[in-house]
């Protein structure tokens, strides 16, 4: 069998399986809200009601404080690029002992600072630059399941996009460094991750820790290899990945990033960056297989134009059908579907 080509049952029905829709909002009194904490304990998306599906931006109350669901591409866009939005606690206490203060849980001054200062990083060319480092981590998934008529698809894509995100920060293969933060990653999405009711009643990040010693024993171990990776580096650096432009960053005064936050902005590069990837490569895939018929399309499409052509972001236009399945597929499983605003400041 080809292992490239994924098969299922003939279906024309695709039903793909997903959490229950509740018909109106779960919140707006102490026990709906006590539910909502319930669901999204078991399911990040267990707690969404059809107006959060059919408005483009719903406002709601929970447990007194008011906030915005916001499902409008150029409101999304306004609301994580401005000061003026905060997210809900809950959002940032399950992630903060795996990612530190870098950008993705800071907000106010320190967010303006910290997003002025990276902005270089992030520019198209910058990343454009990144893209042979995703087409090895590509090759090096492909030649692991050649020859292979059965492969644990989630096991495969969960190494294959840490082993993107380590050689696009650490011009390092997962092979080096990928089986300790691999463990450390999937232990704590399994468990530590999850929401507990003390993430809803804390008010503030690093408020009432004290039921959080898993989170604080795995987010240790995680940092403590994000460590030791950039120690390592220093002494033998690699232009044109991440970490080096990381390092040759300056604040508005001239001076080079704190070591913690190198750290920090890398470890959320990290846990943000390959666990949502292979969430996403893992539906999919799973979603392809439903539809042998796109499955093919798609291949013709990349057979049209191989990964081996892919040298800039420009490239990727060459696949406009892939593209649709990666956004119809976060559309019906987010990897981060709980960004929400909580107000406006």
């Amino acid at each position: 069998m080809d292992p490239t080509v994924l098969t299922a049952p003939q279906n024309p029905a695709i039903i793909p399986p997903a959490p229950k829709v509740h018909a109106s909002p779960l919140g707006g009194s102490a026990l709906g809200d006590l539910r909502i904490v319930w669901e999204m304990g078991q399911n990040l998306v267990g707690a969404w009601s059809e107006e959060d599906f059919d408005n483009l931006v719903t406002p709601y109350r929970f447990m007194g404080q008011p906030g915005l669901v916001v499902s409008d591409p150029a409101g999304v866009r306004h609301v994580l690029t401005s000061p003026n939005f905060r997210r809900p606690v809950k959002v940032g206490r399950p992630l903060k002992p795996l990612v530190g203060e870098g950008l993705l849980l800071t907000e106010g001054e320190t967010w303006k600072r910290q997003r002025k200062s990276l902005a270089p990083v992030f520019t198209p060319a910058a990343i454009g630059g990144l893209v042979p480092h995703f087409v090895a981590a590509g090759a090096s998934l492909a030649d692991r399941l050649a020859g292979h008529d059965r492969a644990n698809l989630s096991e495969a894509f969960h190494l294959a996009a840490l082993d993107a995100v380590l050689r696009a920060l650490f011009s390092r293969r997962a092979d080096q460094d990928g089986a300790l933060l691999a463990d450390i990653a999937r232990r704590y999405v399994d468990g530590p991750a999850h929401f507990r009711f003390l993430d809803f009643i804390g008010k503030g990040l690093d408020d009432l820790t004290f039921a959080d010693g898993d989170r604080r024993r795995l987010g240790g171990r995680w940092l403590a290899a994000v460590d030791t990776i950039i120690a390592e580096r220093r002494t033998a650096p690699r232009p044109g990945d991440m970490l080096d432009r990381l390092l040759a960053t300056r604040d508005e005064d001239g001076r080079p990033l704190p070591d913690q936050e190198v750290r920090d902005q890398c470890s959320s590069m990290l846990a943000a960056g390959f666990e949502t990837t292979s969430r996403l490569l893992f539906w999919a895939a799973y979603l392809l297989a439903l539809d042998p018929g796109t499955q093919d399309r798609v291949r013709a499409e990349i057979a049209a134009f191989p990964a081996q052509r892919v040298a800039s972001l420009d490239d990727l236009k060459a696949w406009p059908l892939l593209r649709s399945v990666l956004f119809e597929t976060l559309r019906l499983y987010p990897a981060a579907p709980d960004l929400r605003p909580r107000g406006a400041g």
